[in-house]
C-alpha cells in the first residue's frame, strides 16, 4: 500500500491518475484517514468532478470536524455541484467559527448570487471585500450582484473599483458595458466594449458588445466589422449570425442577411429573435407570406407581442368568422395600431361582431373606424368565441382591408380649428421627432425645414407632441414655426386634435410616427421624411405607399443624411406650390 507522502508527492508533480490510485488505495485501508480524504477530494475538485468531491470531503469533515481547510473544500465543491444551499450552509457553519474565512466569505457570497438572492449576496461580497480588499473579480462579482438588486448606480461604482484594481480587466469592461447598453447610454458602453476587446482580442462577448453599442449608435460598418469578429471566434453561435444579419439588413445586403438568419436557425430552429429578424427581412422586399408566417414568432420572443394568455382559441388563417365573436387586440406601437384598424370593416363585412381591445387613449379615435365596433382595454373581461392580435391579421386574412380613409375626424373639432387656424396661405402641420422608443434615427431636426418654411405663403404648423419640442425654441433665426397651444390635443383621448386639424391643411410633413399614419389612414396629403433602411411596411424603394395612397416617400440616399432628402423635398414642393398659383 502506498504510503501518503507517496501519494501527495504524485499530486504534488501533477501525476493525476497516480495520485488518485494511491489515494483511492489507502482509503480502502483506512476510510477515515482524514488526511487522504481532504486531499483526494481537492484532486477530484481540482478535475471538476465536484459532486464526488463532494461525497469525499463531506467524509473528511466528519473524520476531522477541526479541519477548516477541509469544511472550506467541501462547500467549494457544493458550489461546483451546483448545490447551492448546502454550500450556503457549510459556508455559514465555517464562519461560525472563524468569522473572517477569506474563502468561506467569498463562496458564501457566491452561493447567495447563485441562488438570485442578490441582496443578500451584495451583502456578502461587501463582507469579503473588507477582508479581501484588492481581489478585482470580487469587486464583479460584487457589481453583478447589485445589478440583479437594481442598484445601478452602485453597480457601476463598484465595476470601477474592480478597473482601478486591474486596469485590463476585460470582463470589468464588457460587463460594465452590458450595464451601460441596458440603461440607454449607447456612447459609454460602445468605448466599454472596445477597452475589453483590447485588453483581450479573443473575447467574443466584446466583440458582439461593441457591435450591439454601434448598430444602436447607427455606425453599421462598425457593427459589422465587429459582429464578423465575433463570429469568426465562434461560427457556430447562432446569436453572432443574427446580430450580422441584423446590421446587414441595415447597410441593404438583404440576401447576405437572409443567409444569416436561416444560419441562424439552423444552428437553433427555436430562436424566436432570428425569425421575427428574419421576416422583418422577408416583409421590406415585399415577400409576404413568408414574412407574415415568420413574424408569428413574435409571441415567442423573450417580451413577447401579440400574446393573449386564454383557453379560448386564436383565429387562424381559412377559419369563418361570421356570426362569430371576434377578439382583436393591439400588440404594438400607436402608428401600429392606426395601420391596422383598417381590417375593423372588413371584418364586420364578413359578418364577425368585433370587439377591438387596444389602449384606452385611442378609443375615441378608434370609434370612428366603424358604428357597430365594440371598443375595450380589458380583453379577459369580454365575451369573445376566438380572437386575433392585430399584427396577425394580415397573415389570417390577407389583402381584405379597406383601403382609406378608414379613420374620421370630429366635424366639430374640424370647426373648431379650421376657425383657428384660418385659411391663410399653404398650410403644413409638421411632425418631426418619434417615440423615444421608437426612435432608430427616424426623427429630423426641425431646422432642416428652414427652406421650406422661407418659402412664399407657406405656414408651419406644428403637430408635434411630447418628445421633440424643445426644437420649437431653438429655430434659426426667422424660421417660424405656429404653435397650436397647450390645450392642443391635451385631454386623456390622443390625436382628435391632430386628426382635425389636419382636415384643414394643406399637407402634412412628418417623420416615420404616428403622425404620419394618421395622416395617411385619414387619406390627407402627407411627405415621408424617410430613413435610408426604412422600417419593412415602407419598402426598400419608391416614393409611393402600398399603405397610404396619399402618402409620398421623401428616402435619404445614404444614412444620417437629412440635408439630401430637404434638398429634394424643397424644389418638390415649390413646384406644387406654382401649380397652384
Amino acid at each position: 500500500m502506498p504510503t501518503i507522502q507517496e501519494a501527495i508527492a504524485f499530486h504534488q508533480l501533477g501525476k493525476a491518475a497516480e495520485a488518485e490510485a494511491a489515494y483511492e488505495e489507502i482509503l480502502r485501508e483506512r476510510p477515515h484517514h482524514a488526511a487522504a480524504l481532504r486531499l483526494f477530494g481537492v484532486l477530484l475538485m481540482n478535475t471538476a468532478r465536484y459532486a464526488r468531491a463532494a461525497e469525499v470531503l463531506v467524509k473528511a469533515v466528519a473524520a476531522n470536524p477541526d479541519d477548516i481547510a477541509a469544511q472550506a473544500n467541501l462547500a467549494t465543491s457544493l458550489q461546483g455541484a451546483g448545490r447551492y444551499t448546502e454550500a450556503l450552509a457549510a459556508c455559514d457553519g465555517l464562519l461560525a467559527r472563524q468569522p473572517d474565512h477569506a474563502e468561506a466569505l467569498l463562496r458564501r457570497a457566491d452561493a447567495l448570487l447563485a441562488l438570485r438572492r442578490f441582496d443578500d449576496a451584495a451583502a456578502a461580497y461587501e463582507r469579503y471585500v473588507t477582508v479581501v480588499p484588492n481581489n478585482p473579480s470580487a469587486y464583479i462579482s460584487l457589481a453583478t450582484a447589485l445589478s440583479g438588486a437594481k442598484k445601478i448606480d452602485a453597480c457601476l461604482a463598484r465595476y470601477a473599483q474592480a478597473i482601478a484594481l486591474d486596469p485590463a480587466n476585460a470582463t470589468a469592461y464588457n460587463n460594465r458595458a452590458n450595464e451601460l447598453h441596458r440603461l440607454g447610454r449607447f456612447a459609454e458602453a460602445f468605448d466599454d466594449a472596445r477597452r475589453a476587446v483590447s485588453a483581450r482580442g479573443d473575447f467574443k462577448e466584446a466583440h458582439a458588445n461593441v457591435g450591439r453599442s454601434a448598430l444602436k449608435l447607427r455606425q453599421f460598418e462598425v457593427a459589422r466589422t465587429a459582429f464578423e469578429r465575433a463570429l469568426s471566434l465562434a461560427p457556430q453561435d447562432g446569436a453572432q449570425h443574427r446580430n450580422l444579419a441584423v446590421t446587414l439588413h441595415y447597410l441593404g445586403d438583404t440576401s447576405t442577411a437572409l443567409a444569416h438568419f436561416d444560419e441562424a436557425l439552423r444552428l437553433n430552429a427555436t430562436d424566436a429573435q432570428s425569425r421575427v429578424g428574419r421576416a422583418i427581412c422577408l416583409l421590406s422586399i415585399g415577400e409576404t407570406a413568408r414574412g407574415l408566417e415568420d413574424f408569428e414568432a413574435r409571441k415567442q420572443l423573450p417580451e413577447p407581442l401579440g400574446v393573449l394568455v386564454t383557453p379560448r382559441p386564436e383565429l387562424q388563417p381559412g377559419e369563418p368568422i361570421a356570426g362569430r365573436k371576434l377578439l382583436v387586440h393591439a400588440e404594438q406601437g400607436l402608428g401600429d395600431t392606426i395601420q391596422l384598424m383598417r381590417y375593423i370593416p372588413a371584418l364586420e363585412a364578413m359578418g364577425a361582431n368585433v370587439t377591438l381591445s387596444l389602449t384606452d387613449i385611442l378609443h375615441a379615435l378608434a370609434r370612428t373606424v366603424s358604428p357597430t365596433v365594440t371598443i375595450t382595454n380589458r380583453p379577459y373581461e369580454v365575451d369573445f368565441d376566438v380572437h386575433c392580435a392585430m399584427f396577425s391579421l394580415p397573415r389570417v386574412f390577407g389583402d381584405v382591408a379597406v383601403r382609406p380613409p378608414y379613420l374620421h375626424a370630429d366635424p366639430v373639432r374640424v370647426a373648431a380649428w379650421r376657425k383657428r387656424i384660418g385659411q391663410s396661405g399653404f398650410r403644413i402641420g409638421v411632425s418631426w421627432h418619434s417615440k423615444k422608443e421608437y426612435e432608430s434615427g427616424r426623427s429630423f431636426p426641425l431646422a432642416r425645414l428652414q427652406g421650406i418654411a422661407a418659402l412664399p405663403g407657406v405656414r408651419l404648423i406644428s403637430l408635434q407632441m411630447f418628445d421633440g419640442l424643445d426644437q420649437l425654441h431653438t429655430l434659426p433665426d426667422g424660421m417660424v414655426v405656429e404653435d397650436l397651444g397647450a390645450d392642443f390635443d391635451a385631454g386623456h383621448q390622443a390625436f382628435l386634435d391632430t386628426a382635425a386639424v389636419m382636415d384643414s391643411l394643406d399637407l402634412v410633413i412628418a417623420c416615420d410616427s404616428a403622425v404620419a399614419h394618421l395622416a395617411g389612414a385619414l387619406a390627407r396629403p402627407c411627405w415621408l421624411a424617410q430613413v435610408h433602411i426604412a422600417d419593412w411596411r415602407w419598402g426598400l424603394r419608391g416614393t409611393t405607399s402600398a399603405l397610404y395612397p396619399t402618402l409620398r416617400q421623401f428616402r435619404q440616399p445614404r444614412h444620417e443624411d437629412w440635408e439630401s432628402v430637404f434638398a429634394e423635398m424643397e424644389p418638390a414642393l415649390r413646384a406644387h406650390l406654382a401649380t397652384l398659383a
